[in-house]
C-alpha cells in the first residue's frame, strides 16, 4: 500500500464518535461526565470526568485498531513508550484501572462500522498547546526542554 492510500485509510477510518457513544463504552463506569472534546489528527479524545476525577478517553483510528491483534502493535508501543516516561517521572496520560483496553464496533467518518480500541488514560493538569495564542517563546522553550527530558528517557529502550 502506497503512502497516499494509506493515508486515505486512516482519514476514512478516523473515529466519528458522538457524546452517546463514549458514554455507551464507560457504561460500566458511574457518574460519567464529558467535559469536552479535544483535537487530534486521526483519532478522537475527550476530556471526561469520573467521580469528579478527570480522565483522558481516546479512541484509536481503524487503522492502528486493526494493527492491535498484532504482537507488535503501535498502541502496544504507546503504551510502553509512556510506562517509560512516568517511571522517568515525566507527566504523560497513562493506563488506568478503572477500564481495560477494549475494542468497540463505532462509527468512523467513511459512514461505516469499525472496530476502535478504546482506551481511558490518566489526565495531565494543564493546557494544550493549540488551546495557546499567541505562544510565548517560554512555551516553546518548555515544550524543548520536555522533548529532550523524553528523548533521554527514551534512550534506554
Amino acid at each position: 500500500m502506497s503512502t497516499s492510500e494509506a493515508e486515505i485509510r486512516r482519514k476514512q477510518l478516523k473515529p466519528e464518535i458522538s457524546k452517546e457513544n463514549v458514554l455507551a463504552v464507560l457504561s460500566n463506569c458511574q457518574n460519567v461526565q464529558i467535559l469536552r472534546q479535544l483535537d487530534s489528527y486521526d483519532d478522537v479524545n475527550y476530556m471526561i470526568s469520573i467521580d469528579d476525577t478527570k480522565y483522558l478517553f481516546k479512541v484509536h483510528n481503524g487503522v492502528e485498531s486493526d494493527n492491535f491483534q498484532a504482537a507488535a502493535s503501535e498502541i502496544q508501543l504507546q503504551m510502553a513508550l509512556a510506562s517509560t516516561l512516568t517511571q522517568a517521572g515525566l507527566a504523560t496520560s497513562g493506563s488506568t484501572e478503572l477500564l481495560e483496553t477494549m475494542v468497540h464496533d463505532l462509527p468512523t467518518v467513511s459512514g461505516k462500522i469499525h472496530p476502535l480500541v478504546c482506551r481511558l488514560l490518566t489526565w495531565v493538569e494543564g493546557t494544550p498547546m493549540s488551546d495557546v495564542r499567541p505562544l510565548a517563546v517560554e512555551t516553546l522553550a518548555n515544550a524543548g526542554v520536555y522533548l529532550g527530558k523524553m528523548h533521554l528517557a527514551w534512550d534506554g529502550l
